[in-house]
């Protein structure tokens, strides 16, 4: 075997990458916004135990690729909803003041004095 097995246990560092690499719908969004990426990398380079094979080491950089991936595309996802709401209240707030007669509440016209 050219990896401890430790390695790719259920609860070891890179578990959730090899599942990424291997069977990436299973993985939730919760799965995925936990893993980190720096520390998924650094296990797989320097690893503590036995020297990886390079296939494996191939198939778990995939799966942080995969994770990352997806991770950028969240955070796009969660870009554009801000956006789209700020966007929104901007387009409320102006229909709310052209709307609004300055002049029918009181309020002295700014444009003469």
């Amino acid at each position: 075997m050219f990896y401890s097995e430790t390695l790719l246990s259920k609860t070891g560092p890179l578990a959730r990458v090899w599942l990424s690499a291997n069977l990436e719908r299973k993985l939730s969004k919760n799965h995925i916004l936990q893993a980190s990426v720096k520390d998924s990398v650094e296990a797989i380079v320097t690893p503590n135990q036995a020297p990886m094979a390079l296939r494996l080491s191939g198939q778990l950089l995939l799966g942080v690729v995969r994770i990352y991936s997806r991770k950028a595309r969240y955070l796009l996802d969660d870009c554009n909803e801000a956006l789209m709401k700020i966007k929104m209240v901007c387009h409320q707030h102006k229909f709310y003041r052209n709307t609004t007669d300055t002049r029918s509440i009181g309020f002295p016209s700014l444009g003469k004095q």
